[in-house]
């Protein structure tokens, strides 16, 4: 006798937000591997590949598999190196959300301007960057009551109401020559925003 197959019917929403939780995951995990500082790039190497695995079942090579690498335990680290190590970890999943959460906010016909715009502030990052609670950070100076969500899209969405510390962050972005083409907001005016055309964006 054969067995019978069950089958459950499952909302397509819910489908689809199983689905992004676990790419989120596999963000934050990739992330944290890549910014390991006690690992090897070989080591980093097949670590992204198992945890790629891990989420997708992709296949691992079949020639020169290393053994398996085990992560670091936090217990292996002394007092300072885990906080310091805690400290990281933290500090990057919760710049991941942040990022995530600018790029999530924007349509799709600008969804490529909003990644070209954070590889640029991520280039940058040493003069600008933003806080845990996504205040503005110019030169290490927190500018309050400024939200970073707040202003990358007011430079791509058509949005009259200037945004907190919006003069700052303009002047900020003209002093690593930020490409003005990027900025998509009819109603942005700023006649002081000028700079060199840039071949690695498309319009």
């Amino acid at each position: 006798m054969e067995h019978t197959k069950k089958f459950v019917l499952v909302p397509e929403e819910r489908l689809r937000q199983f689905a992004e939780i676990h790419l989120t995951d596999l963000d934050k995990e990739m992330h944290k591997i890549l910014r390991k500082p006690n690992l090897s790039d070989q080591e980093k190497a097949t670590l992204y590949t198992q945890i790629l695995q891990k989420y997708t079942n992709f296949p691992l090579p079949t020639q020169n598999i290393a053994e398996p690498i085990h992560e670091v335990k936090s217990e292996d680290f002394n007092t300072n190196e885990k906080k310091e190590f805690d400290r990281m970890n933290y500090s990057d999943e919760i710049r991941i959300n942040i990022e995530n959460e600018i790029l999530n906010q924007m349509p799709l016909k600008r969804r490529y301007q909003a990644e070209k715009i954070m590889e640029l502030l991520q280039q940058n990052s040493a003069s600008l960057s933003w806080t845990n609670e996504k205040e503005l950070m110019i030169k290490n100076k927190i500018l309050p009551n400024t939200n970073i969500v707040d202003l990358v899209a007011f430079l791509l969405k058509d949005r009259k109401t200037e945004p907190n510390g919006l003069r700052n962050f303009i002047d900020i972005l003209k002093e690593f020559d930020f490409p003005s083409q990027l900025i998509k907001n009819r109603y942005f005016k700023y006649e002081t925003m000028y700079a060199k055309p840039a071949t690695w964006i498309q319009y």
